[in-house]
């Protein structure tokens, strides 16, 4: 990731899905359960990013895929700030 450079630059990242935590024991394991996320079946969430785009000074839009259970969607994420 190149802020200066935000044609150029990727951002991908993957998540665990046992490792999902919401301060609630009970909420976290049925999370992991087919009724959800299948960790068991399926252990990751990952996204890839086609395209960073410079919203605001500080707002960063990330293009890319979401992939959970198999299931690949075309998604925008704000970079949290």
């Amino acid at each position: 990731m190149d802020p200066n450079n935000l044609k150029e630059s990727k951002m991908d990242f993957t998540v665990m899905v046992n490792s999902i935590e919401t301060d609630t024991p009970q909420r976290n394991e049925h999370l992991k359960t087919a009724d959800f996320f299948d960790a068991e079946k399926y252990p990751n969430i990952t996204f890839k990013s086609d395209k960073i785009v410079k919203k605001s000074k500080n707002k960063l839009l990330l293009y890319g895929k979401l992939t959970i259970k198999n299931v690949t969607k075309d998604v925008i994420l704000p970079d949290g700030q």
